[in-house]
């Protein structure tokens, strides 16, 4: 499989995805105090720039390896 398939396959972008999703509906919650509230929407921040910089790299210059410890 070339790189361009691995890196594109590559279970970081799910998990990132699946992770947010999961960040997302905690910050939904009514029950969640402001402070928590306020650390989720950084992760949520977070986790959204990791997506955005992953869809926008070239996938030449990204190792897999540096994918495999994310």
């Amino acid at each position: 499989m070339s790189h361009l398939a691995l890196y594109e396959r590559h279970f970081v972008h799910d998990k990132l995805s699946t992770t947010t999703q999961t960040v997302s509906e905690a910050r939904l919650m009514d029950s969640v105090p402001e402070q928590d509230e306020m650390q989720l929407d950084r992760i949520h921040y977070v986790l959204s720039m990791l997506q955005t910089i992953l869809s926008k790299a070239d996938p030449y210059l990204v190792p897999s390896s540096n994918l495999d410890t994310a």
